[in-house]
């Protein structure tokens, strides 16, 4: 562990609980584009809010929403970043996303419903992957088992054949 001095100016080293969820909402709200409050969104919405993007996958809803307004976010995030100016937003004259905010919260529960059930089918999938790890290697051993028997018979065969060769050059026969 650092000493206090290593961090210059009697400063403690940098907590390991400091990267967490709140970390990175700091550091997004830090990156929003100044024109972020020009789009008049509020967490309920209101009857004249553009529902232009509401049709289009989870996915790349939540990808153009970020994207429109959080400067970099393809240092954040896997997803291919789409920039709101694309064909797609100029040829239908809407260029600025809306959402609410029970509208996320919607679109996380989805999520999660999704997500659960992803992790459910994984762990089914874990689950026959380790039976047929579990039957393979009882089928390995079986094979090794019966390999090693083999060679003993085998080594058995050429010894008795020795003993033959052996027998019919070297005994004599009854008479």
């Amino acid at each position: 562990m650092s000493s206090n001095s290593e961090w210059g100016w009697g400063r403690q080293s940098p907590s390991p609980q400091l990267v967490s969820d709140a970390l990175v909402a700091w550091s997004l709200l830090n990156n929003l584009q100044s024109d972020f409050h020009c789009a008049g969104l509020t967490w309920e919405g209101t009857s004249d809010c553009p529902t232009h993007l509401d049709h289009e996958h989870t996915r790349f809803w939540a990808q153009f929403q970020c994207e429109y307004f959080v400067e970099g976010l393809d240092l954040l995030t896997e997803v291919p970043v789409v920039d709101a100016s694309s064909e797609r937003s100029v040829a239908n004259h809407l260029d600025l996303p809306t959402f609410t905010g029970p509208q996320i919260k919607e679109c996380i529960t989805s999520l999660e419903v999704s997500i659960g059930e992803k992790e459910v089918e994984i762990e089914a999938a874990e689950a026959e992957v380790n039976v047929v790890c579990a039957a393979l290697n009882i089928s390995q051993t079986h094979k090794n088992c019966a390999q090693e028997e083999l060679r003993d018979l085998q080594e058995m065969r050429k010894q008795l054949a020795d003993l033959l060769i052996i027998a019919c050059s070297c005994l004599c026969p009854l008479e």
